[in-house]
């Protein structure tokens, strides 16, 4: 079986740079951002919340990189930020 492509279900959010306060309720962090079994999840700036509630697990990760910007470049360098947060049933 080729596993080379796995389906992704999710949605994705890119924010302004100043919402780098980040609190859950689950498990990580782990090397990547990633984080699992997460029920609640708050992103926030100075002035704004955004909240995640959920019955049912789900996984987040907050990166300031997105995933193609990642596998594009080689070195860290050559990385711009940009606030990604990704939200996974």
């Amino acid at each position: 079986m080729d596993l080379a492509y796995l389906l992704r279900f999710g949605m994705r959010y890119f924010l302004t740079g100043d919402f780098q306060n980040c609190t859950y309720f689950g498990y990580g962090p782990q090397e990547n951002g990633s984080h699992y079994v997460t029920e609640k999840c708050t992103l926030s700036n100075e002035n704004t919340s955004l909240q995640v509630h959920s019955t049912k697990p789900f996984s987040f990760c907050a990166s300031e990189y997105t995933r193609e910007v990642l596998t594009a470049r080689k070195h860290h360098f050559e990385l711009q930020k940009k606030w990604l947060y990704r939200i996974e049933h």
